[in-house]
């Protein structure tokens, strides 16, 4: 399942009711939950044991494979964020509906693919160990490109920075548009140019 070594699959039902029992979750974010979910079960765990040359990283031992079947496209990001911070494991979610299948992961943001056909939703492994598996998966899924030597929380970061930049420059720019009074149209669009050398500034440039 999802491109992974046949070793790593389970099939084990979770509970939905068990996870809202365990974690303590209040009634409003079970009904959302439930109004998005119809079943999850575990279908692989990617570990020493089941994927051979594979070694035990330091901060990670295991990685599992979460199938959610969804009742409608566009889960509620607040259900995912839900169950990577009540249960304490490395999760990669499985959104499947009607034929098509995304991955999501947490980690210090959520991250999404698109959906595709679910025979050609795949997990690559890269690394020699669960350290790097779970990065690569992170890189792969939230499409991160490490910059120079930054670790990864250090380019989320940078990524989350330039994104809050340009939206407020988008913002400005909007405001200079709708603005009626000439100084003050002028003083946000000198606002918007500042904002944008930074914005330039902050961006790595390509290499020819």
């Amino acid at each position: 399942m999802y491109g992974l070594p046949a070793n790593t699959e389970l099939s084990r039902q979770l509970s939905k009711e068990r996870v809202f029992t365990q974690f303590k979750v209040n009634r409003t974010a079970q009904d959302a939950f439930n109004a998005d979910i119809s079943t999850m079960f575990i279908s692989n765990h990617i570990s020493e044991a089941t994927v051979p040359g594979l070694k035990p990283g330091k901060k990670v031992q295991g990685i599992y494979v979460l199938t959610l079947n969804l009742k409608h496209p566009g889960c509620d990001k607040k259900n995912l964020e839900l169950l990577a911070k009540a249960i304490p494991q490395n999760m990669v979610f499985a959104l499947v509906l009607d034929g098509t299948a995304q991955f999501a992961v947490y980690y210090e943001n959520l991250y999404a693919t698109k959906p595709v056909k679910a025979e050609n939703a795949k997990l690559e492994l890269q690394g020699t160990d669960l350290d790097e598996v779970w990065e690569g998966l992170i890189k792969s899924i939230g499409n991160i490109a490490i910059e120079g030597e930054n670790t990864l929380v250090e380019q989320i970061a940078a990524d989350d920075a330039r994104d809050a930049l340009q939206k407020k420059i988008e913002n400005l720019k909007a405001k200079a548009y709708k603005e009626k009074q000439p100084r003050r149209k002028r003083e946000l669009i000198n606002q918007v140019k500042e904002l944008e050398k930074e914005l330039q500034n902050a961006t790595p440039k390509k290499e020819d």
